[in-house]
């Protein structure tokens, strides 16, 4: 749990079977079970319905989701009144746009740039600046190509 040592709040549990970093419900329970409290995990999906959502959330014990795809603002109510933080993901050149932020009334709201094989950033570096006049409005995390280098 290095990044929790290192003085993240929290880590992320991929749910896209696409991705290289899918995990499973067993090794998501594993370290949701193995973090230190107040630290907690957040289940990443991508276009899943609220029944998989929310079966993964119980199961995995999740207090978070990041939602990655072209969900409904729909979704993100229900998944709110559910108990469940919602991050979703928006995009400096992708869809949902930047711009979408309104239509959504999420916990957060991730940004990165969009672009690549998979849904996401691809750990692409961007003008985070583009992200300025929402971070002034809603709470966001910002996302792609972030390393030691660039976040200094």
């Amino acid at each position: 749990m290095t990044c929790i040592e290192a003085g993240a709040d929290a880590v992320g549990c991929v749910f896209y079977p696409p991705s290289p970093r899918c995990v499973t419900e067993d090794q998501a329970l594993e370290i949701v079970k193995a973090l230190p409290a107040p630290a907690w995990v957040v289940g990443v999906f991508v276009n899943e319905d609220y029944s998989e959502i929310m079966g993964k959330a119980e199961r995995c014990r999740l207090r978070a989701v990041q939602l990655h795809g072209r969900e409904a603002p729909l979704l993100i109510d229900r998944l709110r009144r559910r108990g469940l933080k919602v991050i979703k993901a928006l995009f400096h050149n992708g869809f949902p746009p930047l711009s979408a932020a309104a239509s959504y009334d999420a916990s957060a709201y991730l940004v990165e740039c969009a672009g690549g094989p998979l849904p996401g950033g691809n750990a692409m570096i961007w003008d985070w600046s583009a992200a300025n006049s929402l971070a002034r409005t809603v709470p966001i995390v910002l996302a792609g190509g972030l390393n030691a280098e660039n976040v200094s």
